[in-house]
């Protein structure tokens, strides 16, 4: 329990590669989020909000598990594509944000 045994090459090989494909699931949902302005790498309660209550499973992206990233994979690429259908009508929040212009007054 206090020593336990070390772990062989072959076993450190195989964890960093499911370490690595993880990271690649994740960097794809973030990729996304990021695209259609829901994820800020300077602020993350948007999108830590939005993963607890609108994603399939309702859990932090930390969480998942790789065989459960399909769900959630469908669902941001989902996302984008509407995001991109909105983008393309003028005066959409979508459109402005694409655009890079600010948002009009509502006054």
């Amino acid at each position: 329990m206090f020593f336990p045994a070390p772990k062989s090459t072959a076993e450190l090989y195989q964890e960093q590669q499911n370490l690595n494909y993880l990271r690649s699931l994740r960097s794809t949902v973030l990729k996304d989020a990021q695209y259609i302005g829901l994820y800020d790498p300077q602020d993350w309660t948007v999108f830590n909000r939005f993963m607890l209550e609108l994603s399939p499973l309702k859990k932090p992206l930390k969480n998942y598990q790789a065989d459960e990233f399909d769900k959630l994979i469908k669902q941001f690429k989902s996302l984008k594509s509407k995001y991109n259908k909105r983008a393309q009508t003028p005066g959409t929040k979508e459109w402005y944000q694409k655009n890079k212009l600010p948002m009009p007054s509502k006054n």
